[in-house]
């Protein structure tokens, strides 16, 4: 009986044993499965970060000048990893005033001197173009005549001789159902498209 019992604890103690071999063996798999998870949630993370860099880069620029330098290295990037000409690309500027409230008009001139050139460096495949502020002056915002002066101060802007622009007026219009019937902001938002 003895004998038995002694039998019976040595196989439980080997089972027991086994069953905690197996447990972290499973513990093991499973640290390597998540850390094998992980290395490509990263190398997709890096790929989609890549990509992105290449075809949509975006950064904050604290000043219009340093745009130049941003898009110009983004553009040979681009052409670099691609395989391209960069003579064959169509460089279009946008600047959309309308997402700046009031403060639309405030670096407008800055900016239309550093595009103005920008545009006559490669003019048969550049333009810029600009969207309208869709308010007016501070305390003004949403009076109809202060709005449509301030596109009359930008056309004014765009076409002085120094620009050197070929401007061209485009009306958008906003399908009537889009907006609240008691919003008192125009039907319309207006760009200008400007080449030399």
């Amino acid at each position: 009986m003895v004998k038995a019992v002694a039998k019976l604890q040595k196989e439980e103690t080997k089972f027991k044993e086994y069953q905690l071999g197996v447990e972290n063996f499973q513990k093991v798999g499973l640290g390597l499965r998540a850390e094998m998870l992980e290395k490509q949630r990263e190398a997709q993370r890096a790929a989609i970060n890549a990509m992105q860099e290449c075809n949509f880069p975006v950064r904050d620029l604290s000043e219009c000048g340093h745009g130049t330098t941003f898009y110009e290295a983004s553009i040979h990037r681009f052409a670099a990893e691609k395989g391209l000409a960069e003579n064959k690309f169509l460089k279009i500027y946008w600047l959309n005033f309308s997402t700046l409230g009031y403060d639309g008009w405030k670096n407008t001139v800055t900016a239309v001197k550093e595009y103005a050139g920008l545009i006559a460096a490669s003019p048969a495949n550049t333009c810029l173009v600009l969207a309208c502020p869709t308010v007016g002056g501070y305390g003004n915002a949403c009076d109809e005549d202060e709005i449509a002066n301030t596109a009359a101060k930008m056309m004014e802007l765009l076409k002085m001789p120094e620009h050197r622009l070929v401007l061209r007026e485009v009306t958008v219009m906003f399908d009537h159902s889009s907006y609240p019937p008691q919003s008192y902001r125009p039907g319309v938002h207006k760009f200008f498209m400007c080449n030399h």
